[in-house]
């Protein structure tokens, strides 16, 4: 079968963050995460659908959420949302923000949806959502726990925390309790946060000095100082319960920060039914001098494409395609991954597709080339056997650089040597899962071998010696070639070698197996017969060379005979 053989490198080839902590003891789950990763500019919405199928409802963009974003107080827009947490250290630590609450986004997207039934979608009780973020990073709760609890912000944490105990001053607890602030989960569009106290900043940062500014109040302090930044959308924000309050839990934790899907779960069976799964897109790269330039399709007409930050830290498809994608002063020594994604409502996403970036297409008028393998006739079992490899195009071109790698399985042959190596090319030899590979490489800069249109070049010769009969291949393991500019030909073709080998599938006379006749095995069938050795199944076998069931004196003349050339077979 012909192989189109494509290889994600170029000829230079040739030559955390740990978070986990839970809300309640019977709260969220999470996944670790990375101290960077990159904004998300959507937010995409599934529900589960009858067959447990996870069905976009909406995809919704920053902008969209940026513009719903509000604080505490709903109908204003300059207001925030103020929540308190202790950290790990443990130390007060505050955050400041303006999103808009899981509910909100929940409801939101099931208002303007297209699925059919999805009006009749429930997020309450045991029904479970589900994060996950930029980075790696997931979340999952059940809406009792998320959205049905009591929490709040409770700002007297920051005045009579007891640094020495850390907790809350136990004198103070019922008075700061007393004062919590009902607050909500939320997903920040922008927010900011730090450690209260400067003696405890660390890596996470004091406000302090913001503290300060405002009079010695906290709450609004970071948007007083005009802080609040977009740079980690969409943030999940938890507000405290009493109870971790009261046991000076540690909750900083539960934040998530860049979450691009929502996913919603229901308890009881869905009311939605997927139309279908969006086809997986495709991707086309293409440079002219040192611009990049991106272009991405779908099969479906009516589905939308997403595709990851290029030059970010992540393959998660955030980003609408709307055009082509330039990419000016690309450096191809240094290839980057693009995760695209086809999406539609009320149908099942494709699968993340990665595309690299060193798959450049080729130019139009390009050659394309062939790798050959042809073998000596049919192989048998006992007899030499080899196959010539060569390299041709359809277009004279100068040979800059090449790869051809070959996998010969070791339970059919053993490889006697490879000779006849063309000019340039070296070769050298490995295992894989127990076969041998062989690697052809060729490398030269400036190009002074060409190829002549439709014309072989007679790369190397394999020496083969058939052990054992029946149907293999030798396979293309790699097939690559390269441009002056180091950048790998699309338009490279190779075959594998089917080939059905004749004979026994054990060597007469070679009781040792290494695919020769020779004096080693008649020491060993001496020393069998004198009682030194014992031979087993697959030897015994070689050394009754008649037949007849018995290794003896017989089978010894045979192989003498056969040895001096008395004999042509065995």
């Amino acid at each position: 079968m012909t192989k189109q053989m494509q290889r994600k490198c170029s000829i230079p080839a040739l030559v955390c963050l740990l978070v986990l902590a839970l809300l309640l003891c019977v709260g969220p789950a999470q996944a670790a995460g990375n101290k960077n990763s990159d904004r998300a500019e959507t937010l995409f919405v599934y529900a589960n659908d009858v067959n447990g199928a996870e069905v976009l409802l909406k995809a919704i963009p920053y902008a969209t959420m940026a513009n719903m974003a509000h604080g505490s107080v709903h109908d204003d827009k300059t207001s925030t949302y103020s929540q308190s947490y202790i950290d790990a250290m443990p130390t007060p630590t505050y955050k400041e923000g303006r999103g808009v609450s899981v509910s909100e986004l929940l409801a939101y997207a099931q208002a303007n949806t297209s699925v059919a039934g999805a009006a009749a979608l429930t997020y309450s009780g045991s029904d479970k959502l589900y994060f996950t973020c930029t980075d790696g990073a997931s979340f999952n709760s059940s809406c009792a726990v998320l959205l049905e609890t009591e929490r709040y912000y409770y700002p007297g944490l920051f005045e009579h925390w007891n640094p020495v105990e850390s907790m809350v001053a136990e004198e103070y607890l019922e008075q700061v309790l007393a004062g919590g602030v009902p607050t909500e989960v939320y997903l920040a569009t922008e927010a900011m946060g730090g450690r209260v106290r400067a003696e405890d900043a660390g890596n996470l940062g004091s406000i302090a000095e913001y503290i300060a500014a405002n009079g010695g109040n906290v709450t609004g302090c970071l948007s007083k100082a005009n802080l609040l930044i977009s740079d980690e959308a969409f943030t999940l924000c938890f507000g405290q319960t009493a109870a971790e309050l009261e046991n000076a839990t540690s909750t900083y934790s539960n934040v998530k920060k860049w979450v691009y899907k929502l996913r919603l779960k229901e308890s009881n069976p869905s009311s939605i039914t997927a139309l279908g799964t969006v086809a997986d897109p495709e991707c086309v790269f293409s440079l002219t001098g040192n611009t990049l330039t991106i272009t991405l399709n779908c099969a479906d007409e009516n589905a939308s494409i997403y595709y990851s930050t290029v030059g970010g830290t992540t393959t998660a498809p955030l980003n609408l395609y709307t055009g082509p994608i330039v990419v000016e002063n690309y450096d191809v020594t240094a290839p980057f991954d693009l995760g695209v994604q086809a999406v539609r409502e009320g149908y099942v996403s494709s699968a993340k597709q990665i595309f690299n970036s060193a798959d450049i297409a080729d130019d139009p008028d390009a050659p394309n080339f062939e790798f050959k393998m042809s073998g000596s006739g049919s192989p048998e079992v006992g007899q030499p056997f080899t196959v010539g490899i060569s390299l041709c195009a359809d277009k004279a071109c100068p040979l800059y650089g090449g790869e051809y790698r070959l996998r010969i399985p070791t339970a059919y042959f053993t490889l006697n040597s490879v000779s006849a190596v063309a000019a340039g090319w070296d070769y050298g030899m490995g295992n894989e899962a127990g076969d041998l590979v062989v690697t052809f490489t060729y490398l030269d800069i400036d190009g002074k071998q060409s190829l002549t249109a439709n014309t072989e070049l007679d790369i190397a010769t394999l020496n083969l010696m058939p052990k054992a009969g029946g149907a293999t291949a030798i396979t293309v393991s790699s097939a690559l070639i390269t441009q002056k500019n180091t950048l790998a030909y699309q338009g490279i073709t190779a075959d594998n070698l089917s080939l059905t080998i004749s004979g026994s599938a054990v060597m007469k006379g070679d009781i040792s197996g290494d695919g020769v006749v020779n004096g080693t095995d008649a020491v060993l069938l001496a020393r069998y017969r004198a009682g030194l050795l014992t031979l087993n199944e697959v030897q015994s076998a070689a050394a009754d060379i008649n037949g007849d069931g018995i290794v003896n004196g017989t089978d010894a003349v045979l192989l003498a005979r056969y040895r001096a050339g008395l004999l042509t077979k065995l």
